[in-house]
């Protein structure tokens, strides 16, 4: 009988454990891109449904007839929802401390060792959320080649809706740059697309926020010619005066244990518009049933015991996969 034998580390415990417990948020695209749709097969289908004044969108079960549209180009997108797990092996010496231990103390440690490779565990799915999310919304593109699971796919987001600013206009060439009037020029164009409404949330860097805010432009516009330094705050009030939300920071990134490789979510010269205000969800998370979850969307939590070498592992993981519903509502702009 080793840890996980003992009622704190049964299925049903650890799962409560795990939804009931607040995770630190390593994911600024959650409101954009909520979990709030489930498909109860592997496949699923949703459309793109791309109009000028009002997109719109629905998930449909796998198979179902596509709902027609007037005015918009339905296109049927069709892909097996993506099952990510992370499994940890309890550590022997901890089985052996935990079974012969020195102290309640010790044993104490070592229970609190498990939780922590839960929480571990639970975060790392939860990193590979902020992956998918930023893959359609910061990229418009998801490719993911580990673990023998290759997935390339385009979520359709129009090419009128990137730019790439080159020479003097680029916001790193402080004398001469103009953010601010870029900023609020393409909103106003991304309003034109989106009937009229503004976008409601802009995501920079901080690369991109010091630039902004460093420009000669962007000084004189706010202070007054040759009149010092401007804050983020400064910046914020100025362009929520022409209707643009305040800049957002996202310098999150996620690591891929497998290839030791450490990815940015919001490429680091890239402006994000994302959602249009009042209305701010691009799409959704969806979720996916899983063998382990007893064929139910949701995450689940697998602790288990090898019969033949009495090794420990604890297992999480959940069927998702990010439907982007309004691709017309993003806008890429690199500066």
């Amino acid at each position: 009988m080793g840890i996980l034998s003992i009622d704190e580390f049964k299925r049903e415990a650890l799962l409560g454990y795990i939804q009931e417990r607040q995770y630190p948020v390593i994911d600024a695209l959650i409101p954009y891109m909520p979990k709030d749709e489930q498909a109860f097969d592997l496949d699923f289908a949703y459309d793109m449904i791309g109009t000028a004044k009002n997109p719109a969108a629905a998930i449909r079960p796998f198979g179902a007839v596509a709902p027609l549209r007037e005015g918009g180009e339905i296109k049927r997108v069709v892909q097996e929802v993506a099952k990510l797990q992370h499994a940890r092996r309890i550590d022997e010496r901890d089985q052996i401390r935990f079974m012969n231990p020195r102290s309640d103390a010790e044993r104490s440690q070592t229970i609190k060792k498990v939780y922590d490779i839960v929480d571990d565990l639970v975060q790392g799915t939860n990193r590979m959320e902020a992956f998918m999310r930023a893959a359609a919304v910061y990229v418009g593109r998801l490719v993911y080649k580990q673990n023998n699971m290759p997935l390339d796919i385009d979520f359709g987001i129009p090419a009128t809706n990137k730019v790439a600013l080159t020479g003097t206009d680029l916001f790193g060439d402080h004398a001469n740059a103009k953010p601010l009037e870029v900023l609020i020029e393409y909103a106003r164009m991304f309003a034109d697309k989106n009937g009229g409404l503004m976008p409601a949330a802009i995501h920079v860097s901080r690369d991109v926020l010091w630039d902004i805010t460093k420009c000669k432009n962007t000084i004189d516009n706010i202070k007054g010619i040759n009149q010092g330094a401007v804050t983020i705050d400064e910046v914020n009030q100025f362009l929520n005066r022409f209707g643009l939300p305040s800049l957002a920071l996202d310098d999150y990134t996620v690591y891929f244990e497998e290839t030791d490789t450490t990815e940015r979510l919001l490429p680091v010269r890239r402006v994000a518009f994302i959602g249009v205000q009042n209305a701010p969800a691009v799409g959704s998370l969806v979720e996916g049933p899983t063998a382990k979850n007893k064929f139910q969307p949701g995450r689940y939590i697998d602790p288990r015991t090898d019969d033949d070498t009495e090794n420990e592992t604890i297992e999480v993981g959940e069927a998702v996969f990010p439907a982007l519903k309004y691709p017309s509502a993003i806008f890429h702009l690199d500066v």
